[in-house]
C-alpha cells in the first residue's frame, strides 16, 4: 500500500518501510484486502499500490463503498457502490471512475462516474456482488 509521498520520496517504491504501516487489513473479500487507515474504520484508499492489484474500503456508515483497481502500481479504475447523492444513484448501484495521469504522471480520478462496461465487470463482478450482499446485512 502506498501514497503519493511514498512514491516521490522513495524513488518509485524502493522502500515501503514507513508508508505500508499507515493502513491495516481487516479482512479479505475474494482475495482482495479490505483496508483502512490505522486508527480509523474507514478512509481513503492508497493512491498507489505496491503489491496488490486492488483494495476495498468502507464508507463512513461502515458499508463497503469502493473497490480500487491498480495496474503497474497506478490506479486505473474505482468501482463505487451507491452514493445516492451522486448522480441520483440507488444504494449499492455500481458506477466507475476512471483514472488518467496529469502532466507530472500523478493519478487523476474522473469526477463523473459511468456505468461499468462488461469488460470491467468480467473480473470484478464476483467481488462487487459479495460487497453488495454483505452491505445488505449491515
Amino acid at each position: 500500500m502506498g501514497g503519493r509521498g511514498t512514491w516521490e520520496s522513495t524513488n518509485h517504491f524502493q522502500s515501503w518501510t514507513e508508508d505500508h504501516r499507515r493502513w491495516e487489513c481487516e479482512e479479505m473479500i475474494g482475495g482482495v484486502k479490505v483496508i483502512h487507515p490505522k486508527g480509523k474504520k474507514n478512509g481513503n484508499l492508497p493512491e498507489f499500490a505496491k503489491t496488490s492489484e486492488a483494495y476495498i474500503s468502507r464508507g463512513a456508515d461502515g458499508r463497503f463503498a469502493h473497490l480500487r483497481v491498480y495496474e503497474d502500481h497506478y490506479p486505473v479504475l474505482e468501482f463505487d457502490l451507491g452514493h445516492p447523492w451522486e448522480q441520483g444513484m440507488k444504494p449499492d448501484e455500481i458506477h466507475v471512475h476512471h483514472y488518467t495521469r496529469d502532466g507530472s504522471g500523478m493519478p487523476v480520478r474522473s469526477k463523473k462516474g459511468d456505468p461499468p462496461t462488461p469488460k470491467e465487470l468480467e473480473k470484478w463482478k464476483p467481488i462487487l456482488d459479495k460487497m453488495i450482499e454483505r452491505n445488505k446485512n449491515k
